[in-house]
This record gives C-alpha cells, sequence and structure tokens, in this order.
C-alpha cells in the first residue's frame, strides 16, 4: 500500500539517443516519430489523448521518457490508493532488487505485425537497437549492422540496401525495388512478413484507402510515405496465384511526391488483381489508318 521510495525508470537497455543523426527536426514537430527510449510510454510523448478521437495537438516530446513513464506509472499506483513518497526519476535498478511483477511482451511476431500494420516508426527504430543488444551494441548502428548482414545471409550482397536507421526515416536511407521483392519472397520469412501487413480497406494504415473497390481485402501492403519519396510493397492475393510487388518514387528533394502517386499505386494493383486477365487481340492490333 505504500512505496517508501520513489518509481524510477530504468532505460539502461538501450542507449540513450533520442534520435538519429541526420533527421530533420520537424520529425518530432509533426509527430512522426518520438524520442527514443527503452522505457516509454505513448511512444516518448507526454499529453497524449485519453480517449477515442480526441485531438493529439497538445503532444509534447518528453524531456526524459523514462522519467516520463515512471511518473505515468506514479500516477496510476496513486490512482489506486498506493502512497508514492518520492519523485519520479529516472536511474539503473539496483542489481539486488527484488521483482514485485512482470509483464510478458506479446510474441515479436505480433509486434512486428503491429509494426508493419501500422507503420510503427518507434517500434522500427526501438526493435533495430534490441537486433544491436544481440552483439552488444544497443545502438541503432549496431542494430544497422545486423540489418545488413542478415540481409546479405538472405539473400546474398547486393547493392540494393543502404540504411542509417530502423525506420525508414533517414533521407540517406536506400532500397531497391528487387530485393523488396525478394524478401517478401523468401521462404518462412516472406510469409511472415506478409501476414503482418494492412489491408486494403481493412486494417492499419490502407484502412481509409481503396474502401468499396475490388482491391479492398485483396491488397496486403505496407506504406511509406516521406516528402519526396513514397511506397507500397505488398502482395495481391485474390483468387489467383499472389503476385508480390515493390512500388517506390522519388523526387528529387524537396520538391513533395505529386498527389497523382496515389492513384498510380491504385491502379499498379489493379493490373496485378486483374491477372491473368489479358486484353483482346483486337485492341492490341495496330489501327488502320482511318479507323
Amino acid at each position: 500500500r505504500r512505496v517508501a521510495g520513489a518509481v524510477v525508470g530504468d532505460e539502461t537497455r538501450y542507449d540513450a539517443a533520442r534520435a538519429v543523426p541526420g533527421w530533420p527536426s520537424r520529425y518530432t514537430a509533426q509527430k512522426v516519430i518520438g524520442p527514443l527510449s527503452a522505457l516509454a510510454v505513448n511512444d516518448g510523448f507526454t499529453g497524449s489523448p485519453t480517449t477515442p478521437g480526441e485531438s493529439s495537438i497538445g503532444l509534447q516530446p518528453a524531456a526524459d521518457p523514462a522519467t516520463e513513464a515512471a511518473a505515468v506509472f506514479t500516477r496510476l499506483l496513486q490512482a489506486r490508493g498506493i502512497d508514492v513518497v518520492g519523485p519520479p526519476h529516472s536511474g539503473a535498478a539496483d542489481p539486488a532488487s527484488v521483482e514485485v511483477a512482470a509483464i510478458s511482451s506479446p510474441p515479436l511476431a505480433d509486434v512486428v505485425a503491429e509494426m508493419l500494420r501500422e507503420s510503427d516508426n518507434n517500434t522500427a527504430e526501438l526493435l533495430t537497437k534490441e537486433l544491436g543488444r544481440t552483439t552488444g551494441q544497443a545502438t541503432t548502428a549496431g542494430g544497422v549492422a545486423m540489418v545488413r548482414a542478415v540481409v546479405d545471409d538472405l539473400v546474398g550482397p547486393s547493392g540494393g540496401f543502404s540504411a542509417l536507421d530502423g525506420s525508414g526515416l533517414s533521407l540517406d536511407d536506400r532500397v531497391t525495388c528487387s530485393l523488396l521483392v525478394e524478401l517478401l519472397k523468401l521462404p518462412g520469412t516472406g510469409s511472415a512478413i506478409r501476414a503482418g501487413l494492412a489491408v486494403a480497406g481493412r486494417t492499419g494504415t490502407l484502412a481509409d484507402r481503396f474502401v468499396g473497390t475490388p482491391l479492398a481485402g485483396v491488397l496486403r501492403a505496407k506504406t511509406g510515405s516521406l516528402t519526396s519519396a513514397t511506397a507500397l510493397a505488398g502482395v495481391v492475393d485474390d483468387e489467383d496465384p499472389p503476385l508480390v510487388f515493390a512500388l517506390v518514387m522519388n523526387t528529387v528533394p524537396p520538391t513533395p511526391v505529386p498527389g497523382s502517386v496515389a492513384r498510380l499505386q491504385g491502379q499498379v494493383a489493379e493490373v496485378l488483381r486483374s491477372w491473368p486477365r489479358q486484353p483482346s487481340l483486337a485492341a492490341l492490333a495496330p489501327v488502320t489508318k482511318g479507323g
């Protein structure tokens, strides 16, 4: 019923870098991604909405996400009648501490599926640091090196991949359509990725796209959008054999990607959905003079 000390947030599982060097400062202001931390609530923002549909205008990045997480937990304890004497803060846990309670993570496949479906940048970045931690470098750079090694092992060394972060937010990240298609088609790995993708007209970042069209429920894809780049990669799976695809389009920064690109993405997906139907020979025949 009483905490004689304080709630202390421990974020020492990863490094304390809040962002990746080179990220535009507008990312935080636009709520694209919050400050990174091994311990955070609400993606590292304060003032998060508490009811569905509530505006997120008041969101502010936490100066210390671990302290903010400790503060949230303190308020939850107090709301349940538990007295907490000291103020919340961050720090490293005493190795001799006694575990009082624990919550198990969902299976990693579910975490990755949520990341893909919702295009969750914070999850992508923290999973990257977790990968780095397996080699003793719990940093973005350590995780990216692990991703590079995994890609090379799966599809062989190539010039089709270059990254500085885990979410694809860096303007210096590079990936080819060929590599995306190859990864989506890999036995085991590809099917696991495809299972977590957003479904057109149904879920995630595609919930409001292709609603009421033949692509609804048939197109599964990962979306990607920056000011000067947009992407759609996934699978069109109707009653025919599924077709994997990747479409990445860029403009020269800071020129924005034209709005017509979204329509083009839909047209490409519709062509894939209609396969193996083909136009009639008459439609392909040369146009006769005067005809």
